[in-house]
């Protein structure tokens, strides 16, 4: 059940999850989620905005 929901999360984030196996090496989960610039104003606006919603 943990790796559907860890696949739903990656690409409803317009990721990916793969997985990979060796018998006698162990299996290896690798998440890809695409990399997103944000100008400095936009995060400070949100931080403010989740400041102000927790108030």
């Amino acid at each position: 059940m943990g790796l559907s929901i860890v696949k739903h999360v990656a690409q409803r984030h317009s990721g990916e999850l793969r997985i990979s196996s060796e018998v006698g090496k162990g299996s290896l989960f690798t998440i890809s989620l695409p990399a997103m610039r944000v100008r400095q104003g936009r995060v400070q606006a949100q931080e403010q905005g989740l400041r102000q919603a927790d108030a």
